[in-house]
């Protein structure tokens, strides 16, 4: 059975969020390890309309829209607990999260 680790980055600035996935491609590159990617993801939209005034004028609004960056790498290679370590070590900005999904295949 084959182990694969896919890393999904998301963020709401599209500079820290590329930043982000350059480091941890350096981070697999050194490790010397096969991988896949980076793939972009849609970016994901999220609109919001709020009324301007609470009582009057109930057509006048103001619209927010907030937009999620995402990207894909997956490593093919399996990592042990020290190299995970090291790719969990990278800082993370407060605008990016990273999501970590392990998958087996045959």
């Amino acid at each position: 059975m084959k182990r694969e680790l896919i890393i999904t980055i998301n963020g709401f600035n599209t500079w820290k969020t590329e930043k982000m996935t350059l480091n941890i491609t350096k981070q697999v590159l050194k490790l010397k390890k096969k991988f896949k990617g980076p793939w972009p993801l849609k970016t994901k939209k999220k609109r919001i309309c709020l009324l301007t005034s609470p009582h009057k004028h109930k057509d006048a609004q103001e619209q927010f829209e907030r937009r999620i960056h995402r990207k894909r790498i997956v490593i093919e290679d399996e990592l042990d607990f020290k190299e995970m370590e090291q790719i969990n070590k990278l800082f993370i900005p407060d605008t990016v999260w990273i999501e970590v999904k392990e998958i087996f295949r045959t």
